[in-house]
């Protein structure tokens, strides 16, 4: 998990640079995708649930 606000950002960011470095070598499935939308707001908003 991530402790700080925007730490997710950062990991989701550094994995999404690290997929377009290699188009067409590699397949990126997020599971349960809904759950992560939104995630690092803060508050007791959720996502899209």
């Amino acid at each position: 998990g991530a402790k700080y606000r925007g730490e997710f950002e950062e990991r989701v960011q550094k994995v999404l640079k690290e997929v377009s470095e290699h188009q067409g070598e590699m397949i990126l499935f997020i599971d349960e995708v809904h759950t992560i939308v939104g995630a690092g707001q803060g508050g007791g908003e959720g996502g899209l649930d």
